[in-house]
């Protein structure tokens, strides 16, 4: 008889440790289960990207991808599918955990968008942009195989500044970025299985290297996050 195969050690997509678990992306709490009954005949965890992953880059965050969850998922121009996942499902959580609703809604203050109250706060930007960078990574390391070793720059279109002498132009800054990555990344394909939860673009320039990954969750909310070597090189050890 021949010897069994040794099975091929698999390392994280961020460092150089051997992966324990694959970790989603986006994180799966992002789409919904077939019990919450959002839609009966689709099934929006089905086909969802995953990568190898260590404890430190996958199990240890999943604070981090509740943060961000709740963040996009009250965006004022999600699709009605969030609006539903968002009152069965997340509003369950907070009322079963309302610790976590200070640490969201700190400093909340209302607002009127399109003639309908609403709520304006702070985020935690720092906490926000590296959940992002995480995902543009994680997206590099499915596309390519390769660890992406430069920081990102993320760009956030629908985070409006509402405070400060320079509010109206940081947000028709923003506004500007998103129109320009529409036409860089124009002949560029739509991408993901789940496009009414999530999808996104990916562009990567090997020649300076550079790479620009736009995202929209619940047909509503956008990000874009853009790297370069121009930019610090990643503190996380590669392998």
């Amino acid at each position: 008889m021949g010897k069994k195969g040794k099975k091929e050690i698999q390392y994280c997509f961020r460092c150089a440790r051997r992966a324990t678990s694959r970790e989603h992306v986006p994180p799966l709490c992002f789409f919904p289960a077939k019990k919450e009954g959002i839609l009966a005949s689709n099934d929006y965890r089905s086909q969802l990207i995953t990568v190898p992953a260590c404890d430190i880059h996958n199990l240890t965050k999943s604070k981090d991808d509740e943060y961000l969850h709740f963040i996009i998922i009250i965006h004022f121009e999600n699709s009605p599918i969030a609006q539903k996942y968002f009152s069965r499902k997340v509003m369950r959580s907070i009322k079963r955990r309302p610790h976590l609703v200070p640490g969201f809604l700190k400093d909340n203050v209302p607002i009127v968008i399109n003639g309908q109250p609403s709520l304006s706060f702070y985020i935690d930007r720092e906490r926000f942009d590296n959940s992002i960078s995480h995902i543009s990574r994680a997206l590099y390391y499915h596309h390519y195989k390769k660890k992406w070793g430069y920081d990102f720059i993320v760009h956030t279109p629908d985070l409006f500044k509402l405070r400060g002498e320079d509010a109206d132009e940081v947000n028709l800054r923003m506004q500007k970025i998103d129109r320009l990555s529409d036409g860089y990344l124009l002949e560029e394909p739509i991408l993901g299985e789940n496009p009414s939860i999530f999808q996104y673009k990916i562009h990567l320039d090997n020649e300076i290297p550079s790479l620009t990954v736009k995202m929209v969750f619940y047909s509503g909310f956008t990000t874009i996050a853009h790297s370069s070597s121009s930019l610090s090189p990643s503190t996380v050890e590669s392998r």
